[in-house]
Formats: structure tokens, C-alpha cells, sequence
């Protein structure tokens, strides 16, 4: 994944000034594509519980696609950080977009 600044001057299309490109990796095209569709039958979700998606190109003969970044830590790096965390405010800040991906027949696996 690539964090691409884009200059502010410049007609943007309705872009961001942060956009992230992520780019497949090698035997994952299945995974990828799958990811693209997923984009498409999460529309209703896209910048509330899931990132913009706001295209597909190449690069370098790759194939990438085209979001907006979502700022924040994961839960991965907030677990394993110095930081407290309260649970009832993870929890709460957690249920709406679980409730939205769950709504739209999204699943969760463990």
C-alpha cells in the first residue's frame, strides 16, 4: 500500500488530498478482485464504515486500486500499545459499523 500525496493546486475531481493505492500482491489476484466487487456491493458503506473506493488502474503492470486513507490506529497496533483503553468506549465506537457491515450481509470471521 502507497500513501499518495496529491498537490492541492490542482483540479482534483472531487479526490482528496490523501488518497491510498494499494497495489496486488504476487498470487493474490482472486483475493483482489474479490476485494474490488466487495467495493461495489458496499457502496451504501463507502466513507462510513469502509473506505471510499474510488477506482482501479495499473501500475507498473500491476494491478492497484484507488481509496481514501483512513486515519486512526489499529486495533492490532492499540492492543499492543502503552495506551488505556476504556472497553465500553471501544465497544461504542465499534457497533454502529459492525451493525452496517453485518446489515449488508458482510461477515465476520475469526
Amino acid at each position: 500500500m502507497y500513501r499518495l500525496h496529491l498537490e492541492p493546486c490542482q483540479n482534483l475531481h472531487g479526490l482528496p488530498t490523501i488518497v491510498v493505492v494499494k497495489k496486488v500482491k504476487e498470487d493474490y489476484h482472486d483475493e483482489f478482485q474479490h476485494e474490488i466487487e466487495t467495493y461495489h456491493r458496499l457502496n451504501d458503506l463507502q466513507g462510513l464504515a469502509i473506505p471510499t473506493f474510488f477506482g482501479q488502474g495499473t501500475f507498473n503492470d500491476s494491478p492497484i486500486i484507488i481509496m481514501s486513507e483512513v486515519v486512526g490506529i489499529t486495533l492490532r497496533k492499540l492492543a499492543h500499545s502503552s495506551l488505556s483503553v476504556c472497553l465500553e468506549e471501544l465497544q461504542h465506537r465499534l457497533e454502529k459499523p459492525m451493525v452496517l457491515l453485518h446489515s449488508h450481509g458482510a461477515e465476520i470471521f475469526r
